[in-house]
């Protein structure tokens, strides 16, 4: 399944990003990386830009919880969250995968 621009938008805004057509903005104005047009957001989800602002976050979230108190564990967990939904769901899509295993940690589902 594909995630719908409302997900996408509210991902990247998780991860401290803003919209201004056409990028992806940090919060101190430097171009995170092209977004497309607003109504296609789907072309920034990718492996490069999941790594490089989602997983930081995620792993930050993760590291908050009493049974993942170091940061191997917290991208261990990650790491497992992934495989499943690429070996257990139809994301034959590695950062379509990578998406939904970060969105329920966002989302703080079942982790």
């Amino acid at each position: 399944m594909k995630p719908n621009n409302e997900q996408i938008k509210e991902s990247w805004e998780w991860c401290g990003l803003e919209y201004t057509a056409p990028y992806w903005v940090e919060v101190d104005g430097v171009v995170a990386f092209y977004g497309e047009s607003k109504p296609e957001y789907l072309g920034s989800i990718n492996l490069n830009n999941l790594f490089k602002y989602a997983v930081p976050k995620a792993v930050e979230e993760l590291r908050i919880r009493p049974d993942v108190r170091h940061i191997h564990n917290a991208y261990g967990k990650l790491f497992n969250m992934w495989l499943e939904k690429m070996f257990y769901t139809n994301y034959k899509d590695p950062a379509l995968a990578l998406f939904w295993a970060l969105w329920q940690v966002k989302e703080k589902e079942g982790v």
